[in-house]
């Protein structure tokens, strides 16, 4: 590992994580369209998020085999193929196709994802967490600016030309492209192809007492910062609030929580990740309990809550995942893959949790089971903090 901290290289990594992820951004914010153009129903529509998370159960093929090609081909080409593919989805002619496109995303998007953190590792030097953050950091503003970016497009341009965008991620395809083609995702290869890496199961049983934690705090961190994500402004008008300020409310939550993942990092770099973890897994569920049991009082207390629980407890992300590059050994890339699927399958069964509690409890009383559901992060900090994992 390089012993420095390499600024050019990890900005670079951040950059490609934003452009990558502001274009599978572009869902959410078209759904009203394409929910009227193809007269799909609002079941079909909540499907899509799932086949956008169904690839990461093919992580255990995906992590071998990025591991073993060239870090520029694999960034690259996911850069343009997201892109490609979600610029169309708004000309879809059918449910199939849509279906097809937000499937392509899904697994260009576990590609991305699993090479991302790993080029952050090899190029942060000593101040992984920092790096993280920078990391972090570019995916979040990603979620704020995706939606106002395919919005303008499809205002300027119209629904089927939305394409018009592709210029940009062809400029951070070749950027990256350019700065990375002489690199390897494997810090041990001095070629283009790793081989060193285990098995992704050989390293699953192995670290197996490390991402069982490591599972428990991600489940904690979906059933808080997922929920808020997805149903804040649903949340908020079901008690009353109006479409303006709920809608105001869920871009101050991401705002605060790319500053959250971006100084957290450098925070855990300073007084140590276990820490770190342990201030975060206590005052999120504090928090969220707060915002909740603030019902309809002023809008300031709650939007000052909102600030507050979006910067904590989107927090932890950056963390944990310079925790697993930390402990990962020679396995960096299947590390990475692990902790990916695991993301994606927790976010997506906070999701499904969420919902059905909402259909069947409320909405409200949904919130409080997920505040509930993330103490459970918790015990597993104080474990990881007494077992000290290093694996080589």
């Amino acid at each position: 590992m390089k012993k420095r901290f390499d600024l050019f290289s990890v900005a670079t990594v951040s950059a490609s994580h934003f452009f990558h992820d502001l274009f599978s951004h572009f869902l959410s914010p078209a759904l009203p369209l394409i929910i009227q153009t193809l007269g799909i129903s609002y079941s079909q529509a909540g499907l899509l998020s799932i086949f956008h998370r169904l690839p990461a159960l093919l992580n255990p093929v995906i992590g071998n085999f990025a591991s073993r090609k060239p870090v520029a081909l694999v960034l690259s080409v996911s850069i343009m193929v997201t892109a490609a593919s979600m610029c169309f989805i708004t000309a879809a002619p059918s449910y199939l196709v849509l279906s097809i496109l937000i499937l392509i995303m899904g697994l260009s998007a576990c590609f991305f994802h699993i090479i991302g953190p790993v080029m952050i590792k090899k190029h942060s030097g000593s101040r992984i967490g920092l790096g993280m953050s920078f990391y972090m950091f570019g995916g979040e503003m990603s979620r704020g600016v995706g939606p106002l970016l395919i919005l303008a497009a499809i205002t300027l341009w119209g629904p089927g030309r939305v394409y018009f965008l592709l210029p940009l991620a062809l400029f951070m395809a070749l950027a990256v492209i350019m700065k990375f083609r002489d690199e390897s995702s494997n810090e041990n290869s001095s070629h283009a192809s790793a081989v060193c890496e285990d098995k992704f199961f050989t390293v699953l049983k192995t670290m197996k007492g490390f991402f069982l934690p490591v599972l428990m705090l991600m489940i904690a961190r979906a059933s808080i910062s997922s929920v808020l994500n997805a149903f804040l402004p649903a949340y908020l008008t079901s008690r009353g609030h109006s479409l303006w300020f709920s809608g105001i409310s869920l871009s101050v939550l991401q705002v605060s929580a790319a500053a959250g993942t971006m100084l957290a990092g450098p925070i855990s770099d300073r007084f140590g990740k276990n820490n770190t973890l342990l201030v975060i897994s206590s005052l999120s569920p504090v928090l969220m309990f707060l915002f909740l049991f603030a019902g309809n009082t002023s809008v300031t207390i709650l939007m000052i809550l909102i600030i507050l629980t979006g910067f904590v407890s989107f927090a932890s992300a950056p963390v944990i995942l310079a925790y697993v590059q930390a402990v990962s050994g020679k396995n960096p890339t299947v590390s990475s893959s692990i902790y990916i699927m695991i993301d994606f399958l927790t976010i997506s069964a906070a999701l499904v949790f969420t919902g059905i509690a909402g259909d069947i409890l409320g909405l409200s009383s949904a919130f409080l089971l997920s505040g509930c559901i993330s103490f459970i992060g918790l015990p597993f900090v104080l474990y990881i903090r007494k077992k000290k994992f290093i694996y080589s």
